[in-house]
Order: structure tokens, then C-alpha cells, then sequence
């Protein structure tokens, strides 16, 4: 499907073109291929440099500028893109269809700084997630959401929020009596059981949501983060059970880099899967063809693109 997304473009006007090495990118993005994503990204990047501004194209590159940085530079740079595309785009009087999406590619750049943070000691990458994850907040509370595919975005975004913010609170304090900036900017504390409570709700809630979409590739990372959770909170069984719906989604999908998370977080939680083709939910014949996945949930509400085609 990438390759028939790249090759369409010929015959085709710059912003359809432009709008096809979108899709194909996002496709080797989720293959980690990511040689291949990153000449379409300069592809579509060329193609839409000159053009005027709209939404259904410049905010799904902006999507994918932060979600190629993450995969080829890391957290810190996928920061700084998403920084980059808030200041150079209107994320409030756009159009929530192509802005969730890019909403939701900023949370995952948030969370995985405050996750590398929290493991380096690095004050400097903790401030920067803490600022950006304001910003966000304040996008998020000015963006509407309609239909379901929209309100399965503002869902995943809310979670990653809550599980970047819950990172930040533990982060070791830079002096004495001090503590560092959190949600809203409050001094933060070590969040209580009960909050891993609450946030197992919202991982839970966002699956629920990209389930009933038939996504399965939005709900195996999802569930992924649904699985850290309950491992911190020492609910093993839980853990399993989501990594046992979420290890077949991204094994069928082709998504390595996904499929590799799961199994690391297996392995280290030294969780034993069953060797099964069913997944569950999204395993039965309505579910998505394996490049399609990637990007079906991406820029439509439901209803505007039928599971197996390009979301177009």
C-alpha cells in the first residue's frame, strides 16, 4: 500500500501528490522503515513548501515531522518539532479532523521525553516535556472533538497528559524543598497508587475507543502503555492481558518497531504470551489491511473512510 500511495502521485495536481508521500511515509513509519520515510517526508516537505496553507495537508506533515523526529533522533528532537509545528500553525481555529491527530504525535513526543527524563536525571529534557505538554493542554482545551474517531484522539491524548505528568511529578527534585514544574506548572509530588488507578482508567478508556473504530494499530500502543501501567502497579495479570491483545495486532500489522516495544516490555516483565493468531477484536475479518492500519485513523471522522482503503 506505500508503494501504491507513492506511485499514485504520477499524472496527479502537488497537493495530491503531497497528500499520497503523506500516507506512504506514515505506512514506513509504522514498518520502521525509516530510510523510506524520511526521502518521502522531504518528498511531501518539497512539494508543500511553497504552497498556501491548509489544513488537510500542512498539519498531517507537521504530524509526521514529530513522529519521524522521535523515531530517528529521539525524544528530545521530537520536542522541538512539536514546538515547531504549534508555532508555525493554527492549531486552534483549524480543523480538529487533521489537528487531533497532530495533537496526539506532540502527547506520544511529551510522554517519551518524560520517560527518558525520568531514566537519564536530565532537568533540561524534563522542562522541555513540561512546557510542551502545557502548551498541549491549552490546545486541548480549546479543540473540539467530533464523531469518534476525534473523541478516540482527544482520549489518547488525555492519557499520555496524565502518564508524561505522573513521570514528571517522580522526577528528583533540582534542590532542596523544591520540586519540579508538573500539570499547570504546580509544584508536583510523587503521584499515590491511586493515580496509577486512574490512569490505567484512561489507557483503558483510550483502547476501548480505538476498538470500537476497528484501529488495531492506534490500540496496540494503547495497549502497550495500558501494560506498563499495570505492571507499576504490580497487577501482572492485567499486564498480560493487554499484551497478549496487543502483541498479535502488531505482529500482523507488520509494525516492528511496535511489535519490539511489546516484546521488551514482555520479556522484562518476564510475562509469558501464548503463541496465537487471535487477537482479539481487531483480529476478526473487519479489521484493516496491515498498511492501511497505520494511517486509517489519521484525518477522518467515521464514516469518510472505509477500513482496507487510503484515508485520502
Amino acid at each position: 500500500l506505500a508503494g501504491r500511495a507513492s506511485n499514485l502521485y504520477l499524472g496527479q495536481g502537488t497537493m495530491h501528490r503531497a497528500m499520497l508521500h503523506t500516507i506512504a511515509c506514515r505506512i514506513k513509519l509504522g514498518q520502521g522503515d525509516l530510510d523510506a520515510a524520511t526521502r518521502i517526508a522531504a518528498a511531501s516537505r518539497d512539494l508543500l513548501r511553497t504552497a498556501r496553507y491548509e489544513d488537510q495537508h500542512q498539519l498531517p506533515l507537521g504530524r509526521l515531522e514529530i513522529l519521524l523526529a522521535l523515531a530517528t533522533r529521539g525524544p528530545a528532537a521530537a520536542v522541538a518539532a512539536a514546538q515547531q509545528v504549534i508555532d508555525q500553525f493554527d492549531m486552534y481555529g483549524g480543523s480538529p479532523r487533521y489537528a487531533w491527530p497532530l495533537v496526539g504525535a506532540a502527547a506520544d513526543a511529551v510522554l517519551a521525553a518524560a520517560r527518558q527524563a525520568a531514566i537519564a536525571h536530565d532537568a533540561g529534557l524534563r522542562d522541555q516535556a513540561a512546557e510542551l505538554g502545557d502548551r498541549l493542554r491549552t490546545v486541548t482545551e480549546k479543540l473540539t472533538a467530533f464523531g469518534p474517531a476525534q473523541h478516540a484522539w482527544k482520549l489518547t491524548a488525555a492519557a499520555a497528559d496524565t502518564h508524561a505528568a505522573h513521570l514528571l511529578a517522580a522526577f528528583p527534585t533540582d534542590r532542596v524543598g523544591a520540586a519540579p514544574a508538573g500539570r499547570d506548572g504546580a509544584a508536583a509530588s510523587a503521584a499515590p497508587e491511586s493515580d496509577l488507578g486512574t490512569l490505567q482508567r484512561a489507557w483503558d478508556e483510550a483502547g476501548d475507543a480505538w476498538e470500537a473504530l476497528s484501529e488495531p494499530y492506534a490500540m496496540a500502543g494503547v495497549l502497550l502503555h495500558a501494560a506498563e501501567i499495570a505492571l507499576a502497579r504490580g497487577d501482572r495479570e492485567t499486564a498480560a492481558d493487554r499484551l497478549q491483545r496487543a502483541a498479535p495486532l502488531a505482529a500482523q500489522l507488520g509494525a516492528r518497531p511496535l511489535s519490539e516495544q511489546i516484546t521488551v516490555l514482555t520479556r522484562r516483565a518476564r510475562i509469558r504470551l501464548a503463541t496465537t493468531g487471535a487477537a482479539g477484536g481487531h483480529g476478526g475479518a473487519g479489521a484493516p489491511g496491515p498498511a492501511a492500519a497505520f494511517t486509517a485513523g489519521d484525518d477522518r471522522s467515521t464514516g469518510e473512510a472505509k477500513a482496507g482503503e487510503l484515508s485520502l
